[in-house]
């Protein structure tokens, strides 16, 4: 009889009756665990372009993504200028672009950035290149201040910002305020360079991120929100990563041998 086979019959030619019989087994399990997976890979063949507000939004299919041009920033309690100490490592945040939040640190960015140009200026432009970080340096008390006043109001607006899983190096800025001392002159020109410096190092200037998407654990957006008041949103980027195609590729075998044992079994059926 096993002469008589047909050749897609090949499976029961090899293995036997025990042998398919774990196939079949094997076969059902792998494709109820791949398909799923498949279907996500199938959807993702190349990165969706999203805006960090669309993000929010996102279906449970959309999983490679290329988030367009946004502000990341990465907050804890020292930058936010609390008198109480960090409870949790920065946070790297999204920020879009149209957000107020975002404009605000952009602006507040650049700022840091002017003030720390080396004052010496060149003979051909004369003091102009000392009076510009002079002025912008000027700017940052008041921008502290708004800050200690209302830090809320520089925060992102709720699922606005899209927290991103990179691995930057940790922060080795100070801290840019005194533990209930009095703040003479020195030491409030020491607290303005040291938050200048946390400025210059948490906010990046703005850049797309691609990675890929997986839910926000519900225990650490809790944290952020109470550690920071800021409401993260259901998604997160995590940075530098792609879709595998080993779910795929599992997938497709165990559908081939799916096939192959289903026809082998009418051709043993037939002979």
């Amino acid at each position: 009889m096993p002469g008589r086979l047909p050749w897609y019959a090949v499976l029961y030619r090899v293995f036997g009756a025990q042998g398919t019989f774990w196939l079949w087994i094997a076969s059902v399990a792998a494709l109820w665990w791949t398909t799923s997976p498949t279907i996500v890979r199938l959807a993702n063949r190349a990165p969706h372009a999203l805006d960090p507000a669309q993000v929010a939004r996102c279906d449970d299919l959309t999983r490679w993504v290329d988030v367009g041009r946004g502000l990341v920033v990465r907050f804890d309690r020292r930058l936010l200028l609390h008198e109480e100490p960090p409870g949790l490592p920065p946070v790297p945040l999204l920020l879009d672009l149209a957000d107020p939040a975002a404009r605000w640190w952009s602006e507040t960015w650049l700022l840091a950035r002017l003030a720390a140009v080396d004052a010496a200026a060149p003979p051909a432009l004369g003091g102009l290149a000392g009076a510009l970080p002079s002025a912008c340096r000027a700017r940052l008390p008041q921008r502290m201040a708004r800050l200690t006043g209302d830090p809320e109001a520089h925060l992102p607006a709720p699922e606005r910002a899209v927290l991103v899983q990179d691995h930057a190096p940790p922060s080795l800025a100070s801290a840019p305020h005194d533990a209930g001392r009095p703040l003479s002159v020195a030491r409030f020109e020491e607290r303005l360079d040291a938050w200048a410096a946390l400025v210059r190092e948490r906010v990046e200037a703005p850049r797309p991120v691609r990675g890929l998407l997986v839910g926000t654990p519900p225990a650490v957006a809790r944290r952020i929100r109470e550690d920071l008041k800021v409401e993260v949103g259901p998604w997160l980027v995590q940075e530098g990563r792609e879709p595998r195609d080993t779910e795929s590729w599992v997938f497709a075998t165990a559908a081939i041998t799916l096939l192959l044992l289903a026809g082998g079994l009418y051709g043993l059926l037939r002979a």
